[in-house]
């Protein structure tokens, strides 16, 4: 580390014209290297990669590739806009070269572009860490902003930065591309034809950039032509990347006073385990939770199991995977709750009064209804409870009865 140049590291972090290297200072019980760079040159390489007229200007620090067993953190001011803040990977911070970054984030564009695709091949956060070299709270950063991406830009994140062969393999017909985009097919062809007048590899470097600068700006039309520059290259691997990805994002560790936990110690849901170690403590905390004698005792078995998964999370995939899917069970219910007016609401006496009408093809609905429309005929006093029968039913069967729960909801308006 000591010999080397500002030539050999200037290489070696991928920087290119016009950016230029100020100062390098080393943290040797750290093992960092920060390295600041400006934009020393007139001449502009890339329009892509300019500083844009009416954007300010803004400090930004990320964590780059490693340089040996030294962690490297590149330091410059980069271009900034007050709509940039809150978006989780603006397409302006995507253009911009593999060792820059958001200024309100920590980690390079090449490291967020790694992340990413250890995503689609199914690796979990904690081995991309390791793999990477990255601290668990950038991970964690990186995968929600990933996740966080609007919809229709969800396949940004994942297309190879500019140093990436794979853009020079393209063009100089190394690598042969899938596509049914006539302006991709066009372009290609026109840049390979470029290629071999290029004078020089600054000229082939400008040509490749060209072509991802294309990716960026529609890579809402071409996510298969994104997986296959990722390595994704036949429908079987699609599937197995896309749905890894899929599950690695969505699985969350639910909040202590969320339901789920009483429901999975108090008997409601079970989770059925294969490792013996975490299928006996979750019955000492089966048996804790039933035997307490107050809420307090309660939430310490809820504690305990909660902090258990938090602690084995990498050793318990499907345990959380079945948790994940308690846990969206009741949310939804409990969002169907908040959507529903209330068990107090005159719009359930009314629909049990024949007021209103409930057109329905749901034979459980309707005989329940039926029964509790003769049961309120023998007793007048069984209203409320009857209501409250009805809107429990509509909840738990919430998923085939969308259309009747809006009727309810349109009456009580």
């Amino acid at each position: 580390m000591e010999q080397m140049s500002f030539r050999d590291l200037y290489s070696a972090l991928g920087l290119f014209s016009p950016w230029e290297i100020t100062q390098v200072k080393k943290n040797e019980d750290a093992r960092e290297i920060h390295i600041y760079i400006e934009q020393k040159s007139s001449k502009r390489m890339l329009k892509i990669f300019d500083q844009r007229d009416n954007f300010e200007s803004r400090n930004g620090a990320w964590q780059h590739v490693n340089i040996g067993t030294y962690k490297s953190f590149i330091h410059a001011a980069v271009p900034f806009d007050a709509s940039m803040k809150n978006a989780a990977i603006p397409v302006f911070v995507a253009e911009q070269p593999c060792f820059l970054g958001h200024p309100a984030r920590r980690y390079s564009n090449y490291l967020r572009q790694r992340v990413a695709v250890s995503l689609l091949y199914g690796i979990d956060g904690e081995h991309i860490g390791r793999l990477l070299d990255i601290e668990k709270n950038v991970v964690a950063t990186i995968v929600d902003d990933i996740r966080r991406c609007q919809q229709n830009l969800r396949i940004l994140p994942f297309v190879p930065v500019e140093s990436d062969a794979v853009w020079q393999n393209l063009i100089s017909d190394k690598l042969r591309l899938r596509t049914e985009s006539m302006p991709l097919k066009y372009l290609l062809s026109k840049l390979k034809i470029e290629v071999l007048k290029a004078g020089g590899t600054e000229e082939t470097f400008s040509l490749a950039v060209e072509l991802r600068e294309f990716f960026i700006k529609n890579c809402r039309n071409l996510e298969k032509e994104v997986e296959q520059l990722c390595g994704i290259v036949t429908e079987t691997q699609r599937r197995k990347a896309t749905a890894a990805a899929g599950n690695r994002q969505r699985l969350v560790l639910p909040r202590q006073d969320h339901p789920v936990w009483a429901s999975i110690l108090g008997g409601t849901h079970i989770i059925l385990s294969k490792n013996y170690a975490f299928s006996l403590f979750y019955t000492q905390q089966r048996s804790q939770f039933a035997r307490a004698a107050n809420d307090g005792e309660k939430n310490k078995a809820v504690q305990r199991m909660r902090e258990y998964i938090k602690a084995k999370h990498s050793q318990l995939r499907p345990e959380l995977v079945r948790l994940n899917e308690i846990y969206r069970s009741l949310s939804s219910s409990r969002s169907d709750a908040q959507t529903l007016p209330g068990e107090d609401n005159l719009v359930w006496q009314s629909i049990l009064g024949n007021k209103y009408q409930i057109g329905s093809k749901h034979m459980g609905f309707n005989l329940m209804l039926n029964q509790l429309k003769i049961k309120l005929a023998k007793n007048s006093n069984a209203g409320p409870e009857a209501a409250r029968q009805l809107r429990a039913f509509m909840i738990k069967n919430r998923a085939s009865m969308p259309t009747e729960i809006q009727q309810v909801v349109r009456y009580a308006s």
